[in-house]
């Protein structure tokens, strides 16, 4: 028997906090990347893999770590990521020249793999009983928010304070207070019977996830080139291959009999279109802040803010309504996040910041309570000897959910914006056709012309953007509405899991070996 009583809410804390890094670095990277040019020279090919390297292999190693920990212990895979993260974060902090910054990006990719489906997993074994893990996925949940909005806020304070070396030394002392509290007080958990590790299902699962970021990142960059089409190809052949693997592998990677539950597979899929709508919406309306309204880099971060903190307060809102039941959850959440998305067209016809900020505060309640909805619905279907495996696969989600989001919805927008651009009387067609390649250039080219040439151009470049951005509404909003038919029609309207019949907490909770799912 494990004593740990109060302790379990210091192993929360120190379980945010560590979510909160990975989170906030996954976001503050692209504030430093002018200052690390200046720096250290790097080349155009070296500075994309400087910013991609990070979420191409953090998405591409979860699920392999999250099997490994359910196989291995989580906490020992935790503490291994721990000390990855810091390694590479002293690495890349002093790292002389771009070939190793990028290796230590990817080292701490790689911890950072190691970490996220940890968090989740020992949540679960640290909080059996229902109600407290409830609380605990919440907090969880609005720490995510919380890192998307403090990333570009302490870059900007670091940026701005000190050198680009700050932004990995801040990593040092978190890891450090997390790890002491997790030696001290976290049990060690795996699964009952964990058998050997699936090596082919493993590199599959690499090869195959990797295949469609890559897709996602070139698709972003240079449009959907023949190199995205046959990375999506690869992607989706592999991916074809590895789950022919799992079905009849002796020890899979990846229990497929999960998605056979309605709430897992509605859990993961309603979660990574909660994620789609919210960074789609965060990557246009951030080119709109910057490019149309002129904010600065900092202010455009805080113009974000009521998106942000909706998702946080609507996270702890969910958790009270799940006591009536799943389905209404999802229902509402997608429902909301599907009618704000329509709204955006409305909020742009207005006109101002004001309507806008509504727009975003509906956008985050619906995507909060989505989220708490999905988080709660994995955690309690998914058999303890497979929960790591069950948070990876959320995550993997999310992070696909993200890319797919920006490259969509950035593809929408920029595309209608460039066929809405009509050429203008006394701008040289040249000008005009570099203004067309997004609403920053049409900034970039209005500063070379005289003023009144230059406030045409930015007035007509403002309009087609928007005109994107209600387009982008318009089709979000009916994708999201589909999937909210679907997923009120496949969850039921309560999860349960029969581990619930475990001792409400007494201040002992023993690390339960195994249980049985939904």
């Amino acid at each position: 028997m494990i004593k740990l009583g109060k302790a379990r809410w210091g192993i929360l804390a120190a379980l945010a906090m560590s979510e909160l890094l990975v989170t906030v670095d996954s976001t503050v990277f692209g504030l430093a990347i002018p200052s690390i040019t200046q720096d250290l020279r790097p080349s155009l090919s070296q500075l994309l893999w400087m910013n991609d390297v990070y979420p191409l292999l953090l998405a591409a190693l979860l699920l392999t770590s999250g099997s490994i920990s359910d196989r291995f212990g989580r906490k020992k895979i935790l503490l291994l990521g721990f000390l990855m993260f810091v390694v590479n974060s002293l690495f890349a902090a002093w790292a002389p020249t771009p070939e190793l910054l990028i290796a230590a990006r990817a080292g701490t990719a790689i911890g950072g793999a190691m970490i996220m489906p940890a968090i989740m997993s020992i949540t679960r074994v640290v909080f059996p009983d229902r109600k407290e893990r409830t609380l605990a996925i919440a907090v969880l949940g609005a720490v995510l928010s919380i890192g998307a909005a403090l990333g570009p806020l302490l870059g900007g304070f670091l940026l701005e304070h000190f050198t680009w070396h700050a932004v990995f030394l801040i990593n040092v002392p978190v890891i450090a207070v997390a790890t002491l509290v997790v030696l001290r007080f976290v049990p060690e958990s795996r699964a009952s019977g964990p058998g050997g590790i699936d090596v082919l299902g493993s590199v599959l699962s690499v090869l195959g996830i990797g295949c469609l970021v890559l897709c996602i990142k070139t698709a972003t960059s240079t449009g959907f080139t023949l190199t995205a089409a046959l990375l999506l190809l690869g992607g989706i052949v592999v991916l074809s291959g590895l789950i022919a693997w799992l079905r009849r592998a002796p020890h899979p990677l990846l229990d497929l009999n999960m998605f056979r539950n309605r709430g897992f597979s509605t859990g993961v899929g309603s979660a990574g279109v909660a994620m789609l709508a919210m960074s789609g919406v965060m990557f246009v309306l951030e080119q709109l802040f910057q490019s149309v309204l002129h904010y600065s880099p900092m202010r455009a971060g805080f113009a974000l803010l009521p998106l942000l903190l909706a998702i946080v307060l609507s996270t702890f809102v969910g958790m009270l309504m799940l006591r009536w039941g799943h389905r209404l959850l999802f229902g509402v959440g997608l429902g909301l996040t599907s009618l704000s998305l329509f709204g955006s067209w409305l909020a742009l016809e207005a006109g101002g910041y004001l309507p806008i900020a509504a727009m975003m505060v509906a956008l985050g309640a619906g995507i909060g309570l989505t989220m708490i909805a999905a988080n709660d619905a994995v955690l309690t279907v998914a058999h303890i000897d497979h929960v790591g495996s069950a948070a990876a696969t959320e995550e993997t989600t999310y992070e696909l959910g993200i890319g797919v989001g920006i490259t969509v919805m950035g593809g929408i927008a920029f595309s209608v914006y460039s066929d809405s651009l009509r050429s203008i009387p006394g701008i040289s067609e040249d000008t005009m056709n570099a203004a067309r390649e997004s609403a920053s250039a049409a900034v970039a080219e209005a500063a070379t012309l005289p003023p009144e040439l230059a406030t045409r151009l930015l007035a007509d470049s403002g309009a087609a953007f928007i005109d994107g951005i209600q387009l982008n509404g318009i089709i979000g909003g009916v994708l999201v509405a589909v999937v909210t038919v679907a997923a009120c029609a496949l969850m039921p309207r309560h999860i349960t899991a029969e581990d619930e019949a475990e001792p409400r907490h007494e201040d002992d909770v023993q690390a339960p070996a195994k249980s049985s799912s939904d």
